[in-house]
């Protein structure tokens, strides 16, 4: 079996030591399995059909559902660890973690959807001194420490959040006149403002900022509103449909997180059944087709000033 070094697409691979040093920091011992198929497929990082992407990440959704009843995670869910036939599309498992579509919480290494403590509006402003005092004391008696993260079943489907995101992010439309001519010629700035809003939820590993990526997750309507607004008309649809993913994340997390609610196939299940339903709409509206990886058109002085004026 070859050594994988990561799972990300061509230009943004991670080096090898990035990749080991981020597995050692975020995970112990583990158990690996291996699946010996007839048919290995191709990697999802390679497929250039939307339609065939949103299908490949339902059916993970169910393979990971599955999983889910068997009391089991994957860790490391990512567009070189899908597999696509030419029959169906499923998973199947490589190595410990791609940060490209690694969950937040796994990343920065605390929960983002606890219970928020009451703030001091909150309290009643007629308690007295006892009472303010007694609630300082409570304070200073819980240290501030942050329980750590243990990876759960939601943790998955945020990687499939990621994945999505990242097609629509750093593909573009095949047949879109506006960008590429009768010539096959790509406007090279527009191609490089849509890779820099990519690199704003992608960067480089070393210059990492999940500020916008928990904006996202978390349903900031505005930065939503920004990404939904600067992907071709084309893959509209498909964002509307990223941003009902990262709400059904949001509800699920905060369910289990600020409650003792146990976790629940449904959202699998859920994930699996919109993306059928809308790969295999024929509603012209709902345009699904050929795209091709805009990085491989990036020159980069463009990028670069293109970066400048941001």
């Amino acid at each position: 079996m070859s050594n994988s070094v990561g799972s990300l697409p061509s230009g943004h691979r991670a080096q090898t030591q990035d990749i080991q040093m981020l597995s050692r920091e975020h995970y112990g011992n583990k158990a690996h399995h291996r699946i010996v198929m007839e048919d290995a497929g191709c990697p999802l990082q390679d497929v250039r059909n939307l339609r065939t992407v949103i299908v490949c990440i339902g059916k993970a959704s169910t393979g990971l559902s599955i999983m889910f009843s068997a009391g089991m995670v994957h860790r490391d869910i990512s567009t070189g660890n899908l597999k696509v036939s030419a029959s169906s599309e499923s998973p199947q498992d490589i190595k410990t973690g791609t940060p490209y579509f690694m969950a937040l919480e796994i990343w920065m290494g605390h929960y983002l959807f606890l219970p928020q403590e009451p703030t001091d509006s909150d309290s009643d402003s007629n308690s007295d001194d006892e009472n303010f005092v007694s609630m300082l004391k409570r304070r200073g008696a819980r240290p501030d420490t942050r329980a750590p993260v243990q990876y759960n079943f939601f943790h998955n489907l945020e990687s499939l959040f990621w994945i999505l995101m990242y097609f629509l992010l750093i593909m573009h439309p095949v047949n879109d006149m506006v960008e590429v001519n009768a010539g096959n010629d790509v406007n090279e700035r527009i191609i490089s403002h849509r890779m820099h809003t990519f690199h704003e939820l992608f960067s480089s590993f070393s210059n990492f900022d999940s500020s916008r990526r928990i904006e996202f997750l978390k349903g900031n309507e505005s930065v939503q509103s920004r990404y939904n607004s600067l992907v071709p008309e084309q893959f509209v649809v498909p964002m509307r449909f990223a941003i009902v993913v990262s709400r059904l994340l949001r509800v699920e997390y905060q369910r289990v997180e600020s409650t003792t609610a146990k976790f629940s196939a449904k959202p699998y299940k859920r994930l699996q059944s919109y993306a059928a339903t809308l790969a295999g709409s024929e509603e012209k509206r709902f345009w699904l087709g050929e795209m091709f990886d805009m990085s491989e058109y990036v020159v980069p002085n463009v990028e670069r000033t293109i970066q400048e004026d941001g």
